[in-house]
Parts: C-alpha cells; sequence; structure tokens
C-alpha cells in the first residue's frame, strides 16, 4: 500500500448480519461487558438512553446567521430551539453521534428521515456550539442529512429506506456503536459451530490479530481512515465483511499533494505516515498500542519501549 496522488482505499455501509452482540455475550460476557464501556461501543444511541452532556439549559449564539440556540429538557425529551429576528421553532434530538470524547453531534428524526442537528456539545471546551460544517454557513441549515455513509461509522446494521437519501426504519440501526460484527465478521457461522461442539471445524469467525496485514489494517480502517471523499468501486458485486480486503470495495482519495489533514477520526491516515510502521514491514498496526476491547488507556510508553528499548530516545 502506497500513497500516490490519488491514493485509492476503501469503506462499505454495513447492514445486519444477523447475530446480534448480546448473543456473543453469553460465552464472551466479560470481554462483553468491558466492551460496552469502550468510545466504539458508544458511538450512538437514543438520547437519553445513557448519560449525556446536558444540561437543564444551554444555549448560545450564531452571529453569523443571527439565531439564538436553547437546549433544555421538556416532556421526557431534549429540544433544540432556534429563534431569530423573524422566525422561531424547535426540534427534538432523537438521536447521539459520537462517543463524547471530542464531542457528541445529534440527529432529529423527521417522517423517517434523519437531520442532523445544527447544535453539538464540545468536550474540550464543555459547552454546546454550532456543528462541524455549519460555522461558515450564512443561513440556519436545518435540512442537512446524515447519510448512511456518515452513519456507518457510529452505528451497525443499518436500516436504510431504498432510494433514499437518509430515511431509515424504525429504529435506523439494529445496534447501538460498533458491534462485535464490525471487526469479527458474521457470527452466525460461529455460533452454530460453537453449538454442535464439534471441534473438527474451524471457529467459522475473524479474528483481526491472525490476518495477513492488508486485511487486518482494513478491518481498522473502515472508519479511521477519513479521506476526503469516498466512491464506491462499480466491480465490487458485494459488501465489505471483516477478513476481505477493504479497498477492493470503494475508494477513497486523499489530497494529491500529500498534505494531511487531521481530523478527530484520521488515525489511519496519520499511523501509515508515521515512520514507525514505514519501518515495520507490516508488523505494526492498532493493535499494537490499543486493546479495542477495554476503555483503560494502555501504558503507551511500555508499548513504545517493547520496540525501540530502554535506551531509545526517538
Amino acid at each position: 500500500m502506497r500513497f500516490q496522488k490519488a491514493l485509492l482505499l476503501g469503506v462499505v455501509v454495513s447492514t445486519a448480519w444477523g447475530a446480534d452482540s448480546q448473543v456473543c455475550a453469553g460465552c464472551h460476557a466479560d470481554i462483553f461487558k468491558r466492551y460496552l464501556k469502550t468510545p466504539m461501543a458508544r458511538t450512538s444511541g437514543v438520547v437519553g438512553s445513557v448519560s449525556a452532556p446536558l444540561a437543564t439549559t444551554a444555549e448560545f449564539l450564531d452571529s453569523q446567521t443571527a439565531t439564538q440556540f436553547r437546549l433544555a429538557r421538556k416532556g421526557g425529551g431534549t429540544f433544540l430551539s432556534f429563534a431569530q429576528v423573524d422566525a422561531a421553532g424547535e426540534r427534538r434530538l432523537d438521536y447521539f453521534l459520537g462517543a463524547g470524547l471530542t464531542g457528541r453531534s445529534y440527529a432529529s428524526s423527521i417522517d423517517g428521515f434523519l437531520l442532523q442537528a445544527p447544535a453539538s456539545y464540545y468536550r474540550a471546551t464543555g459547552r454546546w456550539d454550532l456543528s462541524p460544517g455549519y460555522e461558515d454557513s450564512d443561513h440556519l441549515n436545518l435540512t442537512r442529512p446524515v447519510e448512511p455513509g456518515c452513519l456507518n461509522c457510529h452505528a451497525s446494521g443499518l436500516r436504510v429506506l431504498p432510494d433514499t437519501v437518509n430515511g431509515y426504519e424504525n429504529p435506523p440501526f439494529a445496534e447501538d456503536g460498533v458491534s462485535c460484527e464490525r471487526c469479527h465478521g458474521p457470527g452466525e457461522t460461529h455460533v452454530a459451530r460453537m453449538k454442535s461442539e464439534d471441534a473438527s471445524h474451524a471457529p467459522g469467525i475473524v479474528n483481526p490479530a491472525s490476518l495477513p496485514p492488508a486485511e487486518r489494517d482494513s478491518i481498522c480502517a473502515q472508519c479511521h481512515l477519513v479521506s476526503v471523499i469516498r466512491i464506491a468501486r462499480a466491480s465490487a458485486k458485494a459488501k465489505y465483511e471483516p477478513g476481505k480486503r477493504l479497498f477492493d470495495f470503494t475508494a477513497a482519495f486523499l489530497w494529491s499533494s500529500g498534505a494531511l489533514r487531521p481530523g478527530a477520526n484520521s488515525h489511519f491516515e496519520q499511523l501509515v505516515r508515521s515512520a514507525c510502521w514505514k519501518s515495520s514491514a507490516g508488523t505494526l498496526w492498532c493493535g499494537t498500542c490499543h486493546e479495542v476491547h477495554s476503555a483503560t488507556a494502555p501504558n503507551y510508553r511500555q508499548r513504545c519501549l517493547s520496540c525501540h528499548g530502554v535506551n531509545a530516545r526517538n
């Protein structure tokens, strides 16, 4: 894999495969309980279903559009109201998107169509402000669609309505956050084989750490490769599943200058540009430093020393 003037990589929109993560919890209870506390497990959900950073009331002014925003709980829901000189209104915030480490954005369901709220919570400042991409708008935008390509990395088993840009069934996704199958692949075969108690069969599930580098890294790149734009490959006849090469399914383009524009989730680009990754011959990957099933931050210095030694300075 090399960075070129137009780097082609890939991504996919997930659909439900059939083995709910609760099924996995039956045999992997300890791992499942620990995983539920991780950021990846908390990247989406129904507003009010988890502890969310929302005070009783919160207000801020968008001076660009002269809009006063106010957030408040009432009648068992959370609402965003907006007021200008000659117009006012409000919307219920139905779903949250984002683990909350950087911040959280919100979406409203209007007749089954998901629309992004123009207000988000930012953890670094501890306050509400305009959602990303709204800061340069000269008008109040209430119609930005939450498309599958965006929602895909926050929720699992999208239930997209055919021939719509942002139409979904109710609920719009089968599972909150990143499910077990998103990294381990379809689980039905594995469950069936484990129930059969036939030791002659392979487990029938993907272990990312045991895959060749390209297939292994593809699993993380599903969501941690941001790029500038992604386009489905016409040659792809099926959807991506863990264990396959992500780059065979869609294309993702980076800036031709090679300049990296870091975002909240551009980890994959940053890794493959690093000197450590380039010199590792495929042995360094996300799992070298991160334990995805645990919310406990690893000792990164110790992880670095495992390769560089105690006398390393760079």
